[in-house]
């Protein structure tokens, strides 16, 4: 998946098709954004929900493995769970237990209260360029996680509208961690 010609030049595109087994897909021509812009970050959650396939490895271009990233679906935590997720580097130390007790359910689970989130080691949980997802089993989480990312997703310092990720999580950063594993 890339975004637009500004993402992938067609040399490239060239050079990865060319590879067995090999489709590039355009996000561009596969998302309206239409009143507002798709771009970074926030096309993850697209791609992922995009993808012709049911179980999804999603790696970023600089993501790099020393073995096979096939052998992510057997991982037990992803068989058990239909999700993988790496931890993130430890990163501004802040708790984020008063947003957790307020959006997950009671009683709130011993994973979420050991969490980086819930314990103030760090603002981010997980690793975004790497991770494994079984649609199937998380669509609802998918779409939530789509609509996150999509037009109103910011502030608006004209209207002073606050963008979802505001009313949600109150910043501008969302592991999917949040939405799939707890």
């Amino acid at each position: 998946m890339y975004l637009g010609e500004n993402d992938l030049g067609d040399d490239w595109r060239m050079r990865l098709e060319a590879l067995p087994g090999v489709t590039t897909r355009d996000l561009s021509q596969m998302v309206s954004d239409d009143g507002w812009e798709l771009k970074g970050w926030a096309s993850k959650a697209f791609a992922l929900l995009m993808s012709s396939f049911r179980e999804v490895i999603y790696l970023d271009a600089d993501a790099l493995f020393f073995v096979n990233p096939e052998e992510l679906f057997e991982d037990s935590g992803y068989v058990e769970t239909g999700a993988l997720f790496f931890r993130d580097r430890v990163y501004s130390p802040q708790s984020r237990k008063q947003w957790l007790r307020d959006i997950l359910p009671k009683p709130i689970s011993r994973k979420a209260q050991t969490s980086r989130y819930w314990t103030g080691e760090s603002r981010e949980q997980q690793e975004s360029g790497a991770l494994v997802v079984d649609k199937w089993k998380h669509f609802v989480a998918m779409l939530t996680v789509t609509r996150m990312n999509g037009p109103d997703r910011d502030d608006d310092p004209k209207t002073g509208d606050k963008g979802v990720y505001s009313l949600f999580y109150g910043s501008s950063v969302l592991g999917f961690s949040l939405l799939l594993s707890y």
